[in-house]
């Protein structure tokens, strides 16, 4: 170990060849990894009371002792300590920890797995010794929240399916299933479907009643692009829970998109009769009948694409998707008045739920792509499209970073094709400028638009 001051008058303190620790002038403690800043510490320690040590003596970790007491407990003892003290402290533990060959247990999950693969990528030899029989320990300790850190967070992916085997062996059969799900979803959170799909599989055979492992693989299916497969993932969830209305909606997309419309109407159908689980479930519904529009819409069936969204509308009237894929349909049927009346009620909504349908649906439907420079072009020769944007403007505190979010999309702008951002700036973005001048004024605008005649 070596104590030295730096040319910056620094403390710096060297626990071993790979690992030091350096006390920043504002008084902030930073590790050190070959010398490179890897992170700054954050709270020193973890406070137990006299009175509650007993309390502590089953406890194997610092992970254990941390929500044993909660983070409640920290605030609770947050006593002012000089940052010297404090960095002698992390001094400390680090040192404890290195003389302990890199034991996890000593310091937080947080701290201790992040520092420990950082060492085994530098080079040391003893990191790299003990990487992977750290994480098995920590596995068989069976500690829900450490097994979920590691697992979310990555750190087994290295492992080959023979040491993944042996994980799950030693832990409880209760913890099995969840573990298989838990490695299954960070696969699949980094695009690695078929990994996802090999772990969930293992989680199915423990368990072949699980609605989280048939949903989870569903989902993969679809990201796939196997929508058969999807279908029969779903379909075994519907068996499960019938009575939940998202098991259809995503029964239905899959129709969707194999274009079984009247399978997929059915399915929704369904769900629109059934009780929702969650606000978030509800909105699916919606954008599943407002996808179906744009089927209908892209091969010309505009009876059939306004029915649905008559539906929609039954659901939530006010919802501003709805009414956008309206007015690309009046675009369509050459109904230019409906259109205009159509496209103001959608920003007369959240108009951020306008555009992040855009953005996102860009990627299923070739209907915006096609038409949104001519919408944008139609609406801004109207002044009364103006007044709808300058009343909406006038109400919020969007401006030029509503602009900025979704205007500097290069995605988004590549998808939509050359020339938008010109014609965006000019239908939308120029009035900015008559907003500000607006709300320098005592009154908002004057006079009611007349709207057309909407059926």
């Amino acid at each position: 170990m070596l104590f030295k001051e730096d040319k910056k008058l620094s403390t710096v303190y060297e626990i071993n060849d790979y690992l030091s620790l350096k006390l920043l002038e504002n008084g902030r403690t930073q590790i050190l990894v070959k010398n490179k800043p890897l992170m700054l510490c954050t709270y020193l320690l973890i406070n137990i009371p006299v009175d509650q040590i007993e309390d502590f003596d089953e406890i194997n970790s610092i992970d254990e002792a941390e929500e044993h007491l909660s983070h409640e407990m920290h605030g609770r003892f947050n006593y002012q300590i000089p940052s010297e003290t404090e960095f002698w402290g992390h001094c400390s533990n680090l040192e404890a920890w290195a003389e302990n060959n890199y034991d996890t247990r000593i310091l937080h999950r947080n701290l201790a797995f992040p520092l420990l693969k950082k060492l085994t990528s530098a080079g040391d030899p003893l990191a790299k010794r003990v990487f992977k029989e750290e994480i098995a320990k920590r596995i068989q300790s069976g500690y829900p929240s450490v097994i979920n850190y590691l697992i979310l967070s990555g750190y087994l992916t290295d492992f080959t399916k023979e040491e993944l085997d042996t994980l799950v062996s030693l832990l409880s059969e209760s913890l099995k299933e969840q573990f298989w799900i838990l490695l299954g979803k960070s696969y699949s959170s980094q695009g690695y479907y078929r990994n996802a799909l090999e772990n969930f599989k293992r989680g199915i055979q423990l368990n072949p009643n699980s609605e989280e492992l048939w949903q989870e693989m569903g989902r993969c299916y679809e990201n796939l692009k196997n929508y058969k497969k999807a279908i029969e993932a779903y379909k075994k969830r519907v068996s499960l829970n019938p009575r939940d209305a998202k098991n259809h909606v995503d029964l239905a997309m899959c129709y969707l998109h194999l274009d079984l419309h009247n399978k997929a109407l059915k399915s929704l159908k369904k769900a629109s009769y059934m009780r929702f689980q969650n606000k978030q479930d509800y909105f699916f519904l919606l954008d599943a009948y407002n996808y179906f529009s744009l089927k209908f819409i892209e091969s010309g069936k505009y009876s059939r694409a306004q029915q649905i969204l008559q539906k929609s509308r039954t659901i939530r009237p006010e919802y501003p998707p709805t009414w956008l894929n309206l007015g690309a349909l009046y675009l369509k049927k050459g109904s230019k008045e409906e259109a205009l009346y159509a496209f103001s009620r959608a920003l007369k909504g959240n108009i951020e739920d306008v555009f992040t349908w855009i953005r996102y649906h860009n990627r299923f439907s070739n209907t915006y792509s096609f038409d949104i420079k001519k919408i944008l072009q139609r609406l801004s020769q109207y002044e009364e499209f103006k007044e709808i944007y300058w009343d909406y403007l006038y109400e919020t505190d969007y401006e030029d970073e509503w602009y900025y979010y979704y205007a500097e999309d290069e995605e988004f702008l590549e998808r939509i094709g050359d020339g938008f951002e010109e014609i965006y700036y000019d239908a939308l973005v120029d009035n900015l400028k008559t907003v500000r001048r607006l709300k320098s004024k005592p009154t908002r605008l004057g006079g009611k638009r007349k709207e057309p005649h909407h059926s």
